[in-house]
Parts: structure tokens; sequence; C-alpha cells
């Protein structure tokens, strides 16, 4: 039989208020759960939270870290991979990241003290972490908020106990790295849970009951508290649903709130339940409440005066609750596991995603074709069901522009979120700009939001261009780049002039072949210096025409152009590893050996660390500031222009300046492979613990080191004579750590801001895998391990 949706009756009711949150009336007999338990997965760990993505349950588990649990077949979960994080996962969050169509999925957990660590979820039974984090007083409940456009940056709003609540920005460049631009506001309280909607933010406070920040303005003093409602016992969570919210109370059940923008919430009824009411998701008009180890409550509130116990389902002591689409209800529980109930679906009250990645390209005189990422069903998850696609010949910018353009038949159907997708408009009027806008629908008619729109030229009838491009679109001084561009003139005329204008300066284009009438192709071939360019061609007909194309960007070109990170199948490989190309475009020149301790003491006094003492030894044991500090001081000796200018912890690079500095993560892994392809200078690795005899010969680590650092320049050096890149001790290098950049850039820094630096080479510590070339570690700034020091290099600039 279909489950149905039982309320308690009033009966019911009174017996449960007269008997308190934690009593029981014999005469009372609890109903059936309309969502039943179908699944039971035990785990190896206290749970504390979960979240879903797909057919995937995210379970932040204590010290366990993060449990990764497949729920494709609900009745039979399985348990595919346990990361370790950073100390106690304590909540999670699952968030879809879509930035130009490429789907990333990233798991955000709060570890009390720790912050929030990031995790890469993409690919969930190779969950690997992004090595990022963010700073907290003692972080509780999450709460993301989407911007429509995915190109912008999704919000994490993070309940911080006694803090309060703390703003945090993703950065689409660098999935993983959550930004903090300083914005946090007090709640008077002790911040458990939050909830965000329509500019403000509800927040379950342990002492004030239920707050309201206005977060309409993430900037540091614009977040405030503007309005608070007490709650009979301790808020600890909280959920939105239809202007109104939902706090689970601790022993006072689950308390109804109307709410309306910045106004204080109304108290409109509250329902006692048994056990500790820890967390609430609401959905469909039912409220599931995890009550500890009174199990999961299901509370009928479709009329939020008057909320009708719906059933329970019992566990030792229920912590988190997630729903999905499907009507799978999932429990996390301290000592049960995790716990999966079904019931009917939920409806989809989501509409596909906004299309931000339309573009659109002349063909000819009457056609355009049109590319983009296919955005999804319920935002971008999924597919869609179908396309509504118009064009008008002025900017389609909002609603009204939209009722007002013309409608375009025979679009393709939907393909799932993420997948590339073209269409040609035909039959359009030559030399005419058309302006072009897609919308997708999904099966409940749900449209999506108003994208960007994209627009192009049609071709005139008479002499144009078309299709000029150029391959490859990034190399070294050495690639020869070709450029082709076509030509067409109705009365076949050879133009008397045909230029590629690259960054400015004309170059003869050479016709190669087809008919001027109707396509005649032109090349050009040439290297180029290193740098980024732009190109477009402009011809002449000799008879009045001249067309020109559109300024294009490209090629990017380097000094040399390498692959970084390593292959799939190398042995000790980490996931952050992707292989990648790199391009520089001034290669630096190194110290052939790491700074020693005699260097350091000459230089700078005192030693920053003496666990192990000896002039020869690498410096070791000082901060990512102390080091950027000898890079500078050493400058100054040398009679060099410092790299850095210096105020506190903050540090700015003057990349035009001729001192010593820390090598890019970029211009490291160049210069410790030498020119090699293989994980160690010499060769591949063979061995990822302790004895691989090829790091033996170039790399001090545990196989060889005796279990300390060693002398510099006492093993073999690179082709680059360059000595201890491997092992001895790992360097410093400029970059924050972030996840490899999508796209291919010149000289590659890292992005802006973060939370830890990257540190490479191993050191006589690690193991054989760690002193790898593409081998990624990590230190926060501030750190002194005694395993880390570091290598100048300064910029060549060719004097």
């Amino acid at each position: 039989m279909q489950p149905t949706r039982l309320g308690a009756i009033a009966l019911a009711l009174a017996l449960i208020a007269l008997a308190g949150s934690c009593g029981k009336e014999d005469l009372y007999e609890i109903p059936d759960s309309p969502y039943p338990l179908v699944g039971r997965l035990p785990l190896p760990s206290i749970n504390e939270s979960v979240a879903v993505i797909g057919d995937y349950a995210f379970v932040a588990a204590g010290q366990a870290g993060m449990h990764v649990v497949d729920i494709g077949n609900p009745a039979a979960p399985v348990l595919v991979k346990t990361v370790n994080t950073t100390k106690y996962g304590e909540n999670i969050k699952v968030q879809r990241s879509f930035v130009a169509g490429e789907i990333r999925d990233i798991a955000m957990i709060v570890e009390g003290t720790e912050g929030v660590t990031t995790y890469d979820v993409t690919d969930p039974p190779n969950a690997v972490t992004f090595n990022q984090g963010t700073t907290a007083v003692d972080g509780n409940g999450m709460f993301v908020l989407e911007r429509e456009n995915p190109n912008d940056p999704f919000v994490l709003f993070v309940a911080e106990s006694w803090k309060g609540v703390r703003v945090f920005e993703s950065s689409p460049e660098f999935p993983g790295l959550l930004a903090y631009g300083g914005v946090f506001a007090s709640t008077n309280g002790y911040a458990m849970g939050l909830a965000v909607q329509d500019g403000y933010a509800y927040v379950a406070d342990d002492q004030m009951g239920l707050a309201v920040l206005d977060a309409r303005v993430l900037i540091l003093d614009s977040v405030v508290l503007v309005a608070a409602a007490d709650t009979p016992g301790n808020a600890l969570a909280v959920a939105l649903w239809e202007g109104h919210a939902f706090v689970a109370d601790k022993r006072q059940g689950l308390s109804i709130f109307r709410v309306n923008a910045g106004e204080t919430p109304v108290p409109v009824s509250r329902i006692p339940l048994d056990g500790w009411c820890v967390d609430v998701a609401v959905r469909d008009d039912l409220a599931f409440v995890a009550g500890y180890d009174a199990g999961l409550h299901i509370v009928d509130v479709s009329d939020p005066a008057r909320p009708r116990y719906a059933g329970n389902v019992r566990s030792s002591n229920a912590t988190g609750v997630a729903l999905t689409d499907e009507g799978l209800v999932l429990v996390t529980d301290e000592d049960d596991g995790l716990l999966i109930l079904r019931g009917p679906a939920f409806a989809d009250r989501t509409a596909p995603g906004g299309i931000y990645t339309l573009s659109a390209e002349a063909v000819g005189a009457s056609a355009v074709r049109l590319n983009w990422k296919a955005p999804g069903d319920d935002r971008y998850f999924g597919a869609a069901a179908s396309y509504q696609l118009r064009w008008a010949l002025t900017a389609i910018a909002d609603e009204a522009a939209w009722a007002a353009a013309a409608p375009v038949s025979g679009l393709p159907v939907p393909a799932a979120a993420g997948s590339a997708e073209e269409f040609t408009v035909s039959g359009l009027t030559p030399e005419t700009e058309f302006h072009f806008a897609l919308r997708a629908l999904d099966d409940e008619g749900q449209l999506s939001a108003l994208g960007e729109e994209a627009g192009a030229l049609t071709f005139p009838n008479d002499t144009f261009l078309s299709g000029l491009a150029v391959t490859p679109a990034y190399g070294d001084v050495a690639q020869v780049f070709t450029y082709t561009v076509r030509y067409s003139d109705p009365e076949g005329d050879l133009p008397v002039t045909h230029d590629l204008l690259i960054d400015g300066i004309p170059f003869a284009m050479s016709y190669v072949s087809g008919d001027h009438a109707a396509s005649a192709l032109y090349r050009f071939e040439a290297s180029l210096a290193p740098g980024a360019h732009s190109f477009r061609a402009a011809f002449d007909d000799g008879h009045g025409h001249t067309p020109t194309t559109p300024l294009l960007q490209g090629p990017l070109v380097g000094e040399v152009l390498y692959t970084m990170g390593s292959p799939a199948g190398e042995l000790g490989r980490d996931l952050d590893e992707v292989q990648h190309p790199a391009l520089l475009t001034q290669l630096p020149i190194a110290a052939s050996e790491e700074v020693t301790q005699a260097e350091w003491v000459a230089l700078m006094g005192a030693l920053p660390d003496d666990s192990f003492l000896g002039d020869e030894l690498p410096v070791l044991g000082l901060t990512w500031y102390e080091a950027v500090a000898y890079c500078n001081a050493l400058s100054l000796d040398d009679g060099l222009a410092p790299a850095y200018a210096i105020d506190g912890t903050a540090v700015a690079w003057n990349r035009e300046a001729s001192g010593w500095r820390l090598p890019t993560e970029t211009e490291w892994e160049w210069l410790c492979r030498g020119g090699s392809a293989t994980a160690f200078s010499n060769g591949p690795i063979t061995d990822e613990a302790c004895e691989d005899p090829r790091l033996d010969l170039v790399g001090w680590y545990c196989g060889n080191s005796g279990n300390q650092p060693r002398a510099v320049g006492g093993l073999g050096a690179n082709a680059l004579g360059l000595q201890d890149v491997h092992g001895n001790v790992m360097e410093w290098c400029w970059d924050w750590y972030a996840g490899y950049p999508s796209a291919v850039g010149l000289d590659p820094s890292g992005p802006a801001s973060g939370f830890l630096k990257v540190i490479r080479g191993g050191s006589w510590f690690h193991l054989a895998k760690n002193c790898r070339a593409a081998a990624r570690e990590t230190a926060p700034p501030d750190s002194r391990l005694d395993f880390v020091g570091l290598r100048v290099v300064r910029t060549d600039f060719g004097n």
C-alpha cells in the first residue's frame, strides 16, 4: 500500500503536551512513519550530520572524518570511501559548482575550532581533500546560499557559537577555496544553526532562540542583528518553509514562527517531541526532526498553527537529517550509522538552471551557430525536458524583452547537465546583428531564469571574412602557430591586401585553396615571442570593400611549455596532481642548493629553529613570512631590488623586481624536473615507501637520511644542476594552495588568498612518494616544521 501522510489526533497532541517533551502516555500509540525505514548502514564512527548529492550521501563522522556512501540502492547502502579530515567532522554541506559549464561538487565540513575544510567529491568514490580551510572560533551549523549565476561565488554562512555568524565566499576559479572578507555578526548568544532566505539569515541561537540577521549586503558592519524571538528551550537548528521558521528546540520539541524579512519572528505554535531535537529539515509540509535518543520524528506542518504528529522511526541517537527529491530521508545516528527512509517523492519546486554559457557565431549571411552547456533539470542536476530559444534585433536583457522576442523551433532535446550543445539558426537577414536568449524547462513546466544573451552579426552578401582562428591556442617559443581565415567576394575579386594583424603588426596571409567567390582559405604561420597575443584579419578587394574581423585573443606563448602534474598511473600519485600544460614566460634562476644554516645566520642572525644544528645543514623550521623576509634581505645584500613589499602578514610581490624570491609552484616543478617527465628527475618511482633505489641517488628521505636532515649538496644533481630538489627539506613556494585552474594561463601563481601555502619536494622525514616532482603538500604560512626550508630564485630578465 502507498504510504500516506498521517497526522496524530487532537487527543494525542493533548496527551503529549500534558506529558511534557520526554513523557509518553500508555493510551497513545505513536503512528507508523509515512516514510518507513528501508535501509541501514552501520558506520565505524560517531555520526553527526549528513548531506546528499545524487546517489551519494556524505556523513560528517566525528574523528573518522567524512564517510562517502553509495545510496543508489537505498535498501543496500555501501560505504565506498572514508576521508580523514583535519580534526572532527561535526556538520557537512555539499554544493554543486557549475562554472562555465564545468561541474564540480564540493563538500564542506565544519570541524569546530579548525573551521571549515573542503573536499572534491565530483567523483565520490575518489573524494579528495582540497587542502583548504577557513578560520573559525567554534563552528557548528552551515548554510549555502547559491547565486543565480553559477559563475558568481556561492556564499557559505557558518554558525560560530558565541562569535555569531561568519560569512565566506567560494572562488569559482579555484574550487574548494573559501575566501573570508572579514564579514561576521554577533547574535548576542550562541549560534548553532541557520538558514538564509531573501537576504535575511535566521539563526537558531542556543540562548537567544531565533535571531534574525540582515544579510542583504555582505560587508562588515552591514550584516547586523535586527530581530530575535525566544524559544522555550535551546534552539539548535532551523529550517524555512512557506514563510515560517521551524526550530529544533532541544528538549522542547519543534517551535514554529512566522517570519517576514527583518521583522521580529512571531511564535505560532509548538509541538512537544520526545528526546533532544537537534536537527530539522522541512519539505512538502512535513518537518523531519532528528530527536537524538527518540530517533526521527515526522510532523505534519501543513497548518503551522496546528502541527500534527505524523510518525516516528526509532534509533539509538539520531543526529542529522537530509532529504532527496526522490523521497529518501537520510538520518545519521551516533551509534546506528546511516538510516534510509523512503516515502512519496517530494514535489519538484526547483526550476532548471539559467543558461550563462551561451555563445553565438555567424557562419554565413543568413545563419548563426549557437553553443552552450546544458544546465540540468533541478538547477544543475539531471537533464531538462526542453528548450525555448528566442531572437531579437536588440538585447534580450529582461522578461519584457524576452516576451517580445521571436521564438525559434526545432531545438534539440536537452542533454545531461554540463554537456556541450550546439544549434544553428538559419533564415536570417544578411549583415544584421541578432541577439539570442535560451532557457530550459522541466517536466513541471518550470522555466529557468533568464541567463546571459549572446549576439552575432551575420555576414553581408558582399565581400566578407569568416572563421578566423589560430591553432594551437598555446605553446612555447619554438611552436609554429597557424592562423586561418576564409574570404568570400560575390564578384570573385581577389584581395589586393590580405593582412593578419598580430598585436597590431600586419603580416600578409597566403592563399591556400578555394573559390574566391564562394570561400577561399588564407593562412599565415609564425613563431611568437612569449606573452599573451591578439589578432585580427583585414582584407581589401580593391573595389572599396575592406572587411575586417573582430579582435580575438590568443595564443598564449611561453618561454617554455611543460606538462605539470603526474600521470594517472604514477606510483604514489595523489588526486590533486592533475596533469595540465604550464607556461612560463620568463625562466627563473635558482640557487643550486637549499639555503644553509650558515647562510641564514650570516644574514639574519639567530636560527628560526634549533631542532637540528649544523652550518651545512639546510635551514629549517622557518615560517613562510620569515622565508620572504630572508629573500628581501639577500636581495639587498646582493644589490638587487627586493621582490616583496612586506607589511606584517600582508606580502605583495613586485614581479618586475630583480631580487631573490620564492618560486611559484609552477616554477618549482619545472626546476625540479629539469626537463624530465618522470616522478624523479633521474627516473620513475619504484617504491612508495623507503626503498627506492633511484631516489637514494638524488634525495635524502626516510630510506637513507638516518631520520635527520643532511648537509646540502651531498647527492646527485638534476639536469639543471640543482641538488636536493627531492628530499632533505621541503621548500616554501609563493602560492596559496588550491586545485589547479581549469584554464591554461601564463606564469600561474595561485589564488590571491587562502589558508595554506604550498610546500614542495619532500624531506628527510618523508616517504619516497612525497618526494616526487609532482607531489603537493601544504602548511599554514605561520607554521614551523623541522622538515621545511627554502630555496631562493630570481627572475631571469636577460641581464
